[in-house]
């Protein structure tokens, strides 16, 4: 197994089970920017895409957010902070996870 669908489910289970109040939440064609420039690039020759772009929309994915107390934020910025357990691109030679 190992998906986002199951990573989310037991963060989940762990955040209910620590008494914080937690939700999976789905999106459909998600977006998977890898190089953080906030655009996902396609490049075509006619009909055929041209190198390896490493930047991708995905069928779905699923994160979770969680309701928090931000006493490090402004007042008025408690609530829902999203949080995704699936880890996604290696960084520093590992899986990094979080947002």
């Amino acid at each position: 197994y190992g998906q986002c669908w199951v990573f989310s489910g037991l963060l989940v289970t762990l955040m209910r089970a620590l008494g914080v109040p937690a939700r999976s939440v789905t999106n459909y064609g998600s977006a998977h920017d890898t190089h953080s420039n906030r655009s996902i690039e396609f490049y075509y020759d006619g009909n055929t895409r041209l190198g390896h772009i490493s930047d991708s929309i995905w069928n779905f994915h699923v994160w979770n957010e969680v309701w928090m107390r931000r006493g490090d934020l402004p007042p008025g910025r408690d609530g829902w902070q999203a949080i995704d357990a699936t880890p996604q691109e290696v960084s520093g030679g590992k899986y990094q996870m979080g947002p």
